[in-house]
């Protein structure tokens, strides 16, 4: 991935003139994901970077100022890493290690010693060599004579896939309005199935969310397609952002899911079209979510609930600190319920935290007072 980041950044850099292909590149989505070592690479390769040549001593001649850029206005560069470091990248590619090395021996000889690094510049090239590299590393030897070794390398076949896995939506009901369960879903979606654009957007969000708190919605993340789309119904349900042609698009992909993420939508608009149904949710976290909703924001005075829906409703609204008109609605519900069942002891139980002053009907209570 970090190669197609490095080629996409050469494209865009060598499109403009020298003087301002370090910023075309810094303003890349690809330069942004580039890690570290391949950043200050690409810096190199789109300056055309040459070996600095020596005196009549054998002294190397230093590089030009250009490449100390990095103090300008007063930022600085991260360094390449030294050849120590490079020696126990094992989990790099030799390419990169091989490339690292040449930025050592030729730019940063401070860090350099033919005796001590030589054998290693002679291994990694010789892996490079009977294994091939990524195609951007021929296009950084014809473009930077400091990768100029690197047109001696076979071009490797491509080992990246040839198509992206789809997401795996059965399991991703989740409560939607819970800014720990949306971010398990975005940290578990892979890198590739974003564009750099969209990743760099979604690696800023998830960075913001850690906070607790939804940041305000870049426009392109709900604009996802298939599968994704859900991602951008999370976000549309915590930003206030339009969710028909999202939930359109869900749909398409999932229909069952859109169909219960469409509960959640319609659960928080001001006027609902009612069905006892509605009580009848699966037992996940979407479900609890939703009948969390149904009791926060039904039409109580439509509803037709059982005593054991009424007792569950009133848990809830009791640990949401619902107001309390709503939760009296719940209790002299209840009390109907218990007087019907003859159940008096949970009747006289729900009547001791009963606000007397909501306007309902006090001849619940009479059959209990003889």
């Amino acid at each position: 991935m970090q190669e197609s980041y490095l080629a996409a950044c050469l494209e865009v850099g060598f499109k403009t003139v020298k003087s301002r292909r370090l910023n075309a590149v810094g303003k890349c989505p690809e330069f942004t994901l580039m890690e570290k070592p391949w950043k200050e690479l690409v810096k190199l390769a789109v300056l055309e970077t040459e070996i600095p040549g020596q005196d009549e001593e054998g002294e190397t001649i230093a590089p030009s100022p250009r490449f100390r850029r990095g103090r300008r206005r007063g930022r600085q560069q991260s360094p390449i890493p030294s050849p120590q470091d490079i020696m126990t990248m094992d989990d790099e590619t030799p390419a990169l290690r091989f490339a690292l090395l040449l930025a050592n021996k030729y730019i940063h000889n401070d860090q350099w010693s033919e005796d001590e690094h030589n054998s290693l510049e002679t291994e990694i090239r010789n892996l490079c060599l009977e294994q091939g590299v990524h195609p951007v590393w021929h296009d950084m030897a014809k473009r930077c004579d400091l990768f100029g070794q690197f047109s001696a390398c076979p071009i490797a076949e491509s080992k990246e896939k040839s198509s992206l896995s789809s997401l795996d939506l059965s399991e991703t009901a989740i409560d939607p309005f819970n800014v720990q369960s949306c971010l398990k879903v975005f940290k578990s979606i892979p890198d590739d199935q974003y564009s750099p654009e969209q990743l760099v957007a979604m690696k800023r969000l998830i960075k913001r969310l850690n906070s607790g708190k939804w940041p305000n919605v870049e426009p392109h993340l709900l604009e996802f397609d298939g599968n994704l789309s859900l991602v951008s119904l999370l976000i549309a349900l915590n930003t206030d952002a339009p969710t028909d042609e999202i939930l359109a698009r869900l749909d398409k992909a999932n229909k069952s899911l859109a169909e219960r993420y469409g509960l959640a939508i319609m659960f928080t608009k001001d006027a609902i079209d009612w069905n006892d149904d509605y009580f009848s949710q699966e037992d996940d976290d979407l479900g609890q979510a939703l009948l969390k909703l149904i009791w926060l924001h039904g039409p109580l005075e439509q509803m037709n609930p059982t005593t054991a829906q009424l007792e569950t409703g009133l848990e809830m609204l009791t640990k949401e600190q619902a107001p309390t008109n709503r939760v009296d609605v719940i209790r002299w519900k209840m009390l109907q319920c218990y007087v019907d069942e003859q159940r008096s002891e949970d009747a006289l139980e729900i009547i001791q935290s009963i606000s007397l002053e909501h306007d309902s009907d006090g001849s619940a209570l009479l059959p209990l007072l003889v």
